[in-house]
């Protein structure tokens, strides 16, 4: 309960009450906090009055400066069962498909904040280890899953296209069940959209030629096979694109070799950014086995 209208025309200090019901009422406590910090030592916690129905009521009460209550700052009563486990906070950050990331001009990284007690818990956002400023993420009310027996939110940055750099979010989380700050990175989260040319390398056996691509960005690409430079063959096939840790892309397309003498084999490798054109011959491939050895058979 706040002060009086009275106290908030004309008292210097204003008085806030919190009344607790229970039974067994020593095994709770009580804390007052005046903007986030705790703030007891102007409480006072009255001695517990017996109930007709088995169950004890405290009240206590906290003198606030009439200078915080002006500041807007906010009161708060916790109360707390001395038996009550710390459940430290379960993290996870998520970002938006490449499909729609495409599709906005905004994006927004989510982080979970999942299964935690007691419900006082902090939570901000950094880039590359630079706190963000407030105005950039929004929290989510803590709210409780009786099921669970914990508490639970979320956390939403935005992040304008304008801001999509190659980098690290860190979504941060203070809990009084972990004496550090617990922290879920992710790395790279716009980086599969900017644009990055292919490179390419060829491996071969016996009877199989293998052309790896690899750190290209966006994921659309297009890899054909030439023999001798002009004639497309169709005995191959291409894994779809997989995103590495980097954010950039790979892809490998295997091709089965023919008993073609003199043939020279051509991986077209097409992207957006630009073409690829790494070839080798049948000759060189004879050649590299027979003087180091190193041609798998299968």
């Amino acid at each position: 309960m706040g002060p009086s209208l009275e106290d908030k025309m004309i008292s210097s200090n204003l008085y806030f009450t919190c009344r607790m019901v229970a039974s067994n009422i020593e095994e709770f406590s009580i804390t007052w906090k005046v903007n986030g910090k705790i703030s007891s030592e102007q409480a006072y916690t009255a001695s517990p009055m017996d109930n007709n129905n088995s169950t004890h009521t405290v009240h206590s009460v906290l003198t606030v400066k009439r200078s915080d209550w002006e500041a807007y700052r906010p009161v708060s009563c916790h109360v707390k069962h001395f038996c009550s486990k710390l459940r430290k906070p379960t993290l996870q950050v998520f970002r938006p498909s490449d499909t729609k990331l495409s599709e906005t001009k905004n994006a927004t990284l989510l982080c979970l904040i999942l299964g935690f007690f007691p419900a006082d818990i902090k939570v901000h956002w950094e880039m590359n280890g630079t706190k963000m400023d407030p105005s950039q993420y929004s929290n989510s009310p803590v709210v409780w899953f009786a099921s669970a027996g914990s508490y639970s939110m979320h956390s939403k940055v935005l992040v304008p296209q304008s801001q999509w750099q190659e980098g690290k979010y860190s979504c941060i989380v203070s809990h009084e069940s972990s004496q550090v700050p617990l922290t879920r990175n992710i790395t790279n989260a716009f980086a599969s959209l900017i644009p990055s040319a292919p490179m390419a390398k060829l491996f071969w056996s016996l009877n199989e030629l293998v052309c790896l691509v690899y750190g290209f960005s966006p994921a659309p690409i297009n890899i054909t096979w030439l023999l001798n430079g002009n004639t497309e063959l169709l005995d191959y096939n291409t894994t779809a694109p997989s995103r590495g840790p980097d954010g950039k892309f790979i892809i490998r397309s295997h091709l089965k070799l023919s008993m073609i003498p003199k043939a020279i084999y051509t991986c077209k490798v097409t992207h957006i950014t630009k073409t690829l054109l790494p070839r080798i011959s049948k000759q060189r491939m004879y050649t590299y086995c027979l003087v180091f050895v190193l041609c798998l058979v299968k």
